[in-house]
C-alpha cells in the first residue's frame, strides 16, 4: 500500500521514508477511551474518539461530518479558516 501512495502521490521512496519518521518522532500513541461515532459518517469516528481522547480542546479539519458536530463534548471542531482565525485572536500569529 505505500509504495501505491508513494506512486499515486509521486513522492520518492527516500521522502515518502523520511515522513515518516518525523511524523512517528512527533507522535503519540493514543489509547482510544471515548466510543463517539459519527452517524453521517462512520470512517470519522476514531478521528474523533482520537481527539476526545487525547482531551484536545480543537479538532481542526474541514470535514463536513465532523464540522457539524461542533461543538462536541467539550471539543471545538473548527474549520482550517476558523482556527486560523483563532490563533490571530490569540496573538499566536499576525
Amino acid at each position: 500500500m505505500a509504495r501505491v501512495l508513494t506512486e499515486q502521490l509521486d513522492f520518492s521512496k527516500q521522502f515518502a521514508n523520511l515522513t515518516r519518521r518525523r511524523a512517528l518522532s512527533r507522535s503519540t500513541l493514543v489509547q482510544l477511551r471515548s466510543t463517539a461515532q459519527v452517524p453521517q459518517d462512520p470512517k470519522d469516528g476514531p478521528i474523533l474518539q482520537a481527539a476526545l481522547s487525547c482531551g484536545a480542546d480543537y479538532l481542526v479539519t474541514n470535514d463536513r461530518h465532523l464540522l457539524a458536530l461542533d461543538p462536541f463534548e467539550g471539543l471545538r471542531i473548527v474549520s482550517m479558516h476558523d482556527f486560523f482565525e483563532v490563533l490571530k485572536s490569540h496573538g499566536y500569529i499576525s
